[in-house]
C-alpha cells in the first residue's frame, strides 16, 4: 500500500515539477549551468515517472487476470521467501507437487477429480510462472528503487547546487549593480577629470599667452629703455666732452697718461664681455623657446589623452551590454584600469603642476636675468663711456705732450740764445768797467795838486791801488760774483721747474737788462718766451 500510494503520488509531483520547470517566470537558459541542471532533473524525473507508471499498471493487471489480490500475492511471496530464502527454489517445489498429484491420480481415478487436479496443476504452473515474473519484477523494482534513491540524491544535490547558483547569481547581480554604480561614478569622475584637464589646459594656455605678452612688453620696454639710455649717454658724453675741452688745462695737469697697450687691453676685454653677454642672452632665448615647445608638446599629449579617455568611455558603454559573468569580469578589470588611469592622471596633474611651478620659477629667473642684463648693459655703457673718455684724454695728453716737446725745443733754442746774449753782456760789462775805472783815474790825476802827483803817480804805478794784483783781485772778484750769478741763473733754468726762488732770480736778471733784451728779441719772441717760462713753472708746480 505504501508503494502504491507512492506511485500514485509521484505523477502529481512530477506534473508540479514540470509545471514549475515550464513556468515562464523561472525559465532558464539551456546554455547556462542552471539550465543544464534543470534539464537533467527534468529528464530523470520523466524516466522515473515512466518506470513507476509501468510498474503500477503491471501490478494492477496481474491480480485481475489470475484472480489474485495483493494479500495472496504478498503471502505467497513471503511463504516462498520463508521456505527457500530465494526465488530459485520454485522449480523444486513444483516437482514435488507433481509427484504428489501423480500418486493421488493413481489412487483416485475419478474424472471430475482429475479435471480438478489438472486445473490445479495448471493454476500451480501459472502461479509458479507468475511468481517467477513477480520475483523478476521485484528485483526490477528494487533496482528501480535504488535508481530512484540515486536520482533523489542527485536531484537533492542538483537542487542544492541550483540554490547555491541562484544565491551566487543574486550576489553577482548585487556586484553588478555595485559595479554599475562604480562605473557611473568612474564615468562622472572621468567627466570631471576631463573638465578639470580642459580647464587646466586652457589655464596653462592663458598663462603661456600672458607670459608671452608680458615677455614681449618687457622686451619692448627694455629696448625703449636701452635706446633712451643710449641717447642719454650720448648727451652726457657730449656734455662731458665739452666740459673736458673747457677744463683742458686742469685735467691735463691732474690726469695721468694711459698707455696705449692698456687701452687696447681694455678694448679687448670690453669686446669679450660683449660677446659673452650676447652668448648668454642667446642661450636664454633658446632655453625659453625650448620650454615653449615642450609646453606645446605636453598640451598635445594632454589632448590625445582626453581623446583616448573619450574613446574608452564609449567602448565602456558598448561593453555594458554583454553577459553577466563576462561583464562582471570586464567591469572589474575596467574599474581597476580606470583606477590606475585616475591615479596616472593624478600623477600627470601633479607632474604638470610641478612643471608649471618650475616654469614660474624659470620665468622669475628669466626676469631676474633680464634685470641683471639691463644692469650689466648700463655698466657696460658706463665702461664704454669711460673708455671713450680715457681715449679722448689720451689723445689730449698726446697733443699736450707734443706741444710740450715743441715748446721744450723752443725753450732750448731761446736758452741758448739767452746764454749767448748774457755772454756778450758780460764782455760788454767788463769793457765798460775798465773804461769807467780808467776814466776815474784820469779825473783823479787832473784834480790832484802837483806836489802830490809823483806820489800819486808812484801810487798809481806801484801802489796798492794800481798794482796788477789789486786789479786782478778786483777783476776776479767781479768775475766771481758775476760768474756765480750766471751759474745760479743757469741752474735756475734747470731747477726752476721745481723751485720758485730760481724763477724770481731769473726774473730779476731779466729785469736788470731790459734794454738789451728789447734790442735782441722782438716783441713776439718776448711774449712766446714769457708763455714758455710760465708753462714750465706750472708744470714744475704740478
Amino acid at each position: 500500500m505504501t508503494m502504491r500510494c507512492r506511485r500514485r503520488r509521484r505523477p502529481e509531483e512530477d506534473k508540479q515539477s514540470l509545471a514549475r520547470l515550464n513556468c515562464p517566470d523561472q525559465a532558464v537558459d539551456p546554455c547556462s549551468q542552471a539550465g543544464l541542471l534543470h534539464a537533467l532533473i527534468w529528464i530523470g524525473q520523466a524516466m522515473l515517472t515512466f518506470v513507476l507508471c509501468a510498474l503500477s499498471l503491471l501490478r494492477d493487471n496481474v491480480p485481475r487476470q489470475f484472480g489474485l489480490d495483493d494479500e495472496n500475492v504478498t503471502k505467497a511471496i513471503n511463504a516462498t521467501e520463508n521456505a527457500t530464502g530465494t526465488t530459485k527454489t520454485a522449480p523444486t517445489a513444483t516437482t514435488q507437487t507433481r509427484a504428489a498429484l501423480s500418486a493421488s491420480h493413481d489412487a483416485r481415478i475419478s474424472p471430475a477429480k482429475s479435471e480438478f487436479e489438472n486445473e490445479v496443476l495448471r493454476l500451480g504452473e501459472t502461479c509458479e510462472a507468475r511468481s517467477i515474473e513477480l520475483s523478476a519484477l521485484r528485483k526490477e523494482l528494487r533496482r528501480s528503487s535504488v535508481a530512484f534513491s540515486a536520482m533523489a540524491l542527485a536531484a537533492q544535490y542538483w537542487s542544492e547546487k541550483l540554490r547555491r547558483t541562484e544565491d551566487y547569481s543574486q550576489q553577482l547581480k548585487g556586484q553588478l549593480q555595485m559595479a554599475e554604480k562604480v562605473i557611473l561614478k568612474a564615468h562622472n569622475d572621468i567627466e570631471n577629470l576631463k573638465k578639470d584637464l580642459q580647464d587646466e589646459v586652457s589655464a596653462r594656455k592663458e598663462d603661456v599667452e600672458k607670459f608671452e605678452q608680458t615677455r614681449d612688453h618687457k622686451l619692448t620696454d627694455l629696448e625703449q629703455k636701452h635706446a633712451a639710455a643710449v641717447v642719454l649717454l650720448q648727451e652726457e658724453f657730449e656734455r662731458r666732452l665739452k666740459e673736458a675741452i673747457e677744463q683742458k688745462g686742469a685735467k691735463n695737469a691732474n690726469v695721468d697718461v694711459v698707455p696705449k697697450s692698456e687701452l687696447e687691453q681694455l678694448k679687448i676685454e670690453h669686446a669679450q664681455a660683449l660677446e659673452r653677454l650676447e652668448a648668454s642672452r642667446t642661450e636664454e632665448l633658446n632655453a625659453l623657446t625650448d620650454a615653449q615647445r615642450e609646453l606645446e608638446r605636453r598640451l598635445a599629449e594632454k589632448t590625445s589623452q582626453c581623446r583616448r579617455v573619450e574613446d574608452e568611455a564609449i567602448a565602456l558603454k558598448d561593453k555594458l551590454l554583454q553577459s553577466a559573468d563576462t561583464r562582471a569580469q570586464w567591469l572589474t578589470k575596467k574599474v581597476a584600469s580606470l583606477e590606475k588611469e585616475v591615479e596616472s592622471l593624478n600623477a600627470v596633474l601633479e607632474i604638470k603642476t610641478a612643471e608649471v611651478r618650475e616654469l614660474m620659477v624659470d620665468r622669475r629667473e628669466n626676469q631676474d636675468r633680464k634685470e641683471r642684463m639691463a644692469n650689466m648693459q648700463e655698466v657696460i655703457d658706463k665702461h664704454r663711456a669711460r673708455i671713450e673718455d680715457l681715449t679722448a684724454q689720451l689723445d689730449r695728453k698726446v697733443e699736450v705732450q707734443q706741444q710740450l716737446t715743441a715748446e721744450n725745443v723752443k725753450l732750448h733754442e731761446l736758452s741758448a740764445k739767452k746764454d749767448r746774449i748774457i755772454t756778450q753782456m758780460d764782455h760788454d760789462f767788463e769793457e765798460l768797467k775798465y773804461k769807467t775805472r780808467d776814466s776815474n783815474n784820469f779825473i783823479m790825476d787832473v784834480s790832484t795838486p802837483l806836489h802830490h802827483r809823483p806820489l800819486r803817480e808812484s801810487k798809481s804805478v806801484g801802489g796798492p791801488g794800481s798794482t796788477p794784483e789789486a786789479d786782478g783781485v778786483m777783476s776776479r772778484s767781479w768775475h766771481i760774483s758775476f760768474g756765480d750769478t750766471r751759474t745760479a741763473r743757469r741752474g735756475s733754468r734747470t731747477v726752476s721747474r721745481k723751485s720758485s726762488s730760481s724763477e724770481s732770480k731769473a726774473s730779476d736778471e731779466e729785469s736788470r737788462v731790459p734794454t738789451v733784451l728789447d734790442e735782441v728779441f722782438s716783441r713776439e719772441e718776448q711774449v712766446a718766451l714769457e708763455e714758455t717760462v710760465s708753462g714750465h713753472a706750472a708744470v714744475s708746480r704740478a
